[in-house]
């Protein structure tokens, strides 16, 4: 548990998910070749929806029991587990938490599959959902197609139109945020109130299959699809 000086957050968390992003791409190269057990964290997962209250995603995950799991403290209700990262200042208050081990004895962040993100508003008193990330245990390595290229625009029906297969498979990460009312706080102390964006991220193989790559989609909410980027 660490409290971290003011206006510092956002260096703190770019250095987590630059890290994250990383392991999701050792990990799509050595994971196990299991039929993914994780199904129901998923669903949970997509349960949990941005702006939650800290007591609501209590109430998401563990049902009925959820009081348990929760605590008062510095002012906000809060979950009860251990806290990767915590921020407590005079105008806003900052949590950070991992889930799902690939390991029970290893409880480190980045061994973790879903990562939630709880900051109140500027002033507030409230913890809100304000991201979430989620990192599957068996990532599909679909192969790209001889001759074939996956270019910045494709949507996700264009990039499997041009990787071995039918469908996409199992994402290598999903991330979500939204500060558009909750406010981001960069390390200079600027608050910065950005719209909701997504990410997913998909692993894919060169036509010899030697070589792994990625491909990240963002979510254009006009559109309402994901667009493949540089």
């Amino acid at each position: 548990m660490m409290i971290r000086p003011k206006k510092s957050h956002r260096v703190q968390l770019k250095v987590l998910f630059a890290l994250l992003f990383t392991l999701s791409m050792i990990g799509a190269v050595f994971a196990p070749h299991s039929v993914d057990a994780a199904t129901k964290e998923y669903a949970s997962y997509k349960k949990l929806k941005l702006g939650m209250t800290a007591t609501n995603v209590a109430k998401s995950l563990y049902g009925k029991s959820y009081r348990k799991y929760i605590k008062k403290e510095h002012g906000v209700t809060t979950l009860k587990q251990k806290a990767a990262l915590r921020e407590i200042e005079d105008d806003y208050a900052l949590y950070a938490f991992a889930f799902y081990p690939y390991e029970v004895t290893d409880d480190h962040w980045f061994k973790q599959r879903m990562h939630l993100i709880f900051k109140t508003k500027q002033n507030g008193h409230t913890l809100y959902l304000a991201e979430k990330e989620y990192i599957p245990k068996t990532p599909s390595k679909k192969r790209l197609l001889p001759g074939k290229k996956i270019k910045p625009g494709m949507t996700l029906a264009d990039v499997d139109c041009v990787l071995s297969g039918i469908g996409l498979g199992v994402m290598t990460l999903h991330h979500t945020e939204d500060y558009s009312t909750i406010g981001e706080v960069y390390a200079e102390g600027t608050v910065v109130y950005r719209e909701k964006q997504a990410t997913l991220l998909y692993s894919y193989r060169n036509p010899t299959g030697d070589a792994l790559m990625i491909v990240a989609f963002k979510y254009d909410f006009d559109q309402k699809r994901y667009i493949a980027q540089k």
